[in-house]
């Protein structure tokens, strides 16, 4: 029954970010949303488990996983402008997950939206 309500918890949170957001409300949009959501969390899931692995001390692997999606964050363009990075540090945005999930989901859903000075994305 918890597991349930967790469940719940995370629909709900995912139908409150797409109505706030201005996601197009439409049922396929929503469920490729919510599986993007799903794996990119079973990802991150991934990456905390390989690092708890493979040290002896669960504090170790925690900080390791955290400076490795810090770093995923930076170069996913999310806290830093991808232009501002240097060349030569450009090639590690190809291995953060956070960007690809950036980049799915916000392609599908924001095309064909009409912005107010009348342009069209996509």
């Amino acid at each position: 029954m918890g597991l349930w309500l967790g469940k719940e918890f995370t629909l709900r949170r995912c139908v409150c970010v797409c109505v706030c957001v201005g996601f197009q409300l439409s049922i396929g949009h929503f469920s490729f949303y919510v599986l993007n959501i799903v794996l990119t969390s079973l990802a991150g899931c991934s990456v905390a488990l390989v690092f708890s692995a493979s040290t002896r001390q669960h504090t170790i692997g925690t900080i390791l996983t955290a400076l490795v999606w810090v770093c995923m964050m930076v170069f996913s363009g999310l806290l830093v402008k991808l232009s501002t990075v240097p060349l030569f540090l450009q090639w590690i945005k190809w291995f953060s997950i956070f960007r690809y999930s950036m980049n799915v989901s916000s392609t599908p859903i924001i095309c064909f939206e009409v912005f107010l000075l009348g342009l069209h994305i996509c």
